[in-house]
């Protein structure tokens, strides 16, 4: 006794079959978070307000040629950090550190008066 299996779409199949159905395409939104990736985390402000943009911008140019490595060594420690601050901070920083635009932006957010 011979078997028949179904063979699969484009596999063969009969030629009265019916065409394989996909899914229904529907449009997808662009978030605003996938416009500008980069969010300052609010101890920015905070360290603004009291007096130490300048020593921040002291720090971030003496660290800028290291920020990559320390980013890498935030996204690292960012679960053992995130029992002292905040996750999403942490994140924030890494993700600044890490590309030339998000040290930029930094840079200019802590000189803003």
């Amino acid at each position: 006794m011979r078997r028949i299996l179904p063979s699969a779409p484009g596999m063969g199949s009969p030629a009265n079959s019916a065409p394989p159905k996909y899914p229904e395409m529907r449009p997808h939104a662009i978030l605003p978070s996938m416009e500008n990736p980069y969010r300052f985390p609010a101890w920015i402000d905070k360290l603004k307000v009291r007096g130490g943009a300048p020593y921040a911008l002291l720090a971030l140019d003496v660290i800028e040629p290291l920020a990559p490595v320390l980013a890498q060594g935030l996204w690292m420690a960012q679960p053992l950090a995130g029992l002292w601050h905040g996750r999403d901070d942490i994140r924030d920083l890494a993700l600044l550190l890490e590309a030339p635009e998000g040290i930029e932006g930094l840079r200019r957010r802590l000189a803003d008066d």
